[in-house]
């Protein structure tokens, strides 16, 4: 998919993702995977695209690069991946793999 969106040059850290701009990336981004029926990228198995992205099986916008680890809260098209609510969910920000690593565990 094209970075069809001009988000992914945006230098602000401040922006939230529960902001106008990160709903309007998401739903685009959402609809050009609904488009070419993408699979969840974290399981593979496919998203129902007509379920809520509040269902556990419906789609997110899933930041490759998590937030928490220095990634753009609007990364454009190219930094996003489809996943399901539940798949993100459990992926989580990636910051706990790396406390329990600093600690030995």
């Amino acid at each position: 998919m094209d970075d069809q969106d001009g988000a992914g040059d945006q230098s602000e850290r401040w922006v939230s993702r529960q902001s106008r701009a990160w709903t309007e990336l998401s739903a685009r981004y959402r609809e050009a995977c609904r488009q070419i029926d993408a699979p969840c990228a974290l399981c593979g198995q496919p998203i129902d695209y007509t379920l809520s992205g509040r269902n556990r099986y419906g789609f997110t916008s899933d930041h490759i690069e998590t937030i928490a680890t220095g990634g753009a809260v609007l990364p454009g098209f190219d930094g996003l991946r489809p996943a399901h609510q539940k798949c993100n969910a459990a992926r989580g920000d990636g910051t706990r793999a790396r406390e329990m690593a600093a600690w030995g565990w």
